[in-house]
């Protein structure tokens, strides 16, 4: 089965092609011939970080900020990173940590996750953990019961640790109760998975968590990055534009986005959703895909063809995990895309990351 870095990779192909077209009839003098070469630039600003390929996403945002004078270069340096990417060189790999002292579930972890772009350490304690952590991990897997203590004390610490603010981190523990888990979403954890677990569940869901991670940027360029006093009018409630036909889950998210401040605006298909859009654009759109009259992608992809809601963070929220369905999403332009069953407060999270981007 192909995975979906090998599958962004041979994407590339068409995409290059789409853009030399762009750029010659650009500097032929063609109208419209930028935003033809934008509108690509903008889907590889969009899919880049998801598939870790940060430099992509980076490169993009050059081209689209560029002005007229030199956008040339920049489109072609665009260009020639994709034609080095498809050529068959080495992208940065995804590391993966294992906190659990149960060597057959370490086994396990390794050989069910263990996969071409990923790189796997393992620790048995929270000692060996904290010594693996100094190399910046994507994606933490924490076992709660470890021979050196519990692992909610580390959970505790990295998340009062600004280097570790936002290192995505997954509980999986044999600890049944649901306070277990809301515990350690309180804490910080970004999911919770019981043991013992389903294997294609659990890769289908760290293949999430490394997407949201690498969409969210560098971790090291946001503790980086200076804050921005915005001006007074910013302190309005952000909106959120919620597509959902399901009452019950569209009460959840409404109920939980409401207590971080945000502001929901529900609509049960996909026409009215869109149309409420064009009149007053969101900051941020959650989208499910199975809705009447339109269906998510669709909404997705007329959503890209508006100016104004080009850039808006988009998640996808579904019962759809394909690897295809995933694919289509983020080729579409998606930011983030989430699986039902979800966790209200990861949710929550990951809306608040991507505002933050803004």
């Amino acid at each position: 089965m192909k995975e979906l870095r090998d599958f962004y990779l041979e994407s590339l192909g068409s995409r290059i092609e789409a853009l030399e077209v762009a750029l010659a009839a650009f500097e032929q003098g063609e109208s419209g011939a930028r935003d033809s070469f934008g509108r690509v630039a903008h889907q590889l600003k969009g899919s880049g970080a998801s598939y870790g390929l940060p430099e992509v996403t980076d490169r993009a945002v050059e081209v689209l900020d560029a002005s007229d004078e030199n956008f040339p270069v920049t489109a072609r340096s665009l260009i020639d990173l994709l034609r080095e990417l498809s050529s068959g060189t080495e992208a940065t790999a995804h590391t993966i940590l294992i906190v659990d002292d149960d060597p057959v579930i370490q086994m396990l972890l390794e050989k069910t996750l263990g996969q071409e772009g990923r790189d796997i350490w393992s620790a048995s304690t929270m000692a060996e953990g904290r010594e693996y952590l100094r190399k910046c991990p994507d994606l933490l897997i924490l076992d709660l019961f470890l021979p050196d203590g519990d692992g909610r004390e580390l959970l505790t610490e990295l998340r009062r640790d600004p280097a570790f603010t936002n290192l995505t981190i997954l509980v999986l523990s044999g600890s049944l109760g649901g306070v277990a888990k809301s515990e350690c979403l309180a804490l910080g954890a970004d999911a919770f998975l019981v043991k013992p677990f389903d294997p294609d569940a659990l890769n289908s869901l760290v293949t999430s968590l490394l997407q949201a991670e690498r969409a969210a940027g560098r971790r090291a360029a946001s503790l980086a990055a200076p804050v921005r006093k915005e001006p007074a009018e910013s302190t309005r409630p952000k909106t959120v534009l919620l597509a959902e036909d399901d009452d019950l889950v569209a009460a959840l998210i409404i109920d939980r986005l409401s207590r971080d401040g945000f502001e929901t605006v529900r609509f049960s298909d996909g026409e009215s959703a869109l149309d409420e859009a064009r009149r007053n654009p969101p900051d941020v759109a959650i989208l499910d895909v199975k809705m009447p009259k339109m269906d998510g992608f669709e909404l997705l992809s007329r959503l890209r063809e508006i100016a104004e809601l080009a850039d808006l963070p988009v998640i996808i929220l579904t019962a759809m995990g394909s690897e295809h369905d995933v694919v289509r999403g983020f080729a579409l332009g998606a930011d983030d895309y989430v699986l039902k069953p979800f966790s209200p407060t990861e949710l929550a999270s990951r809306v608040q990351r991507l505002v933050a981007q803004q």
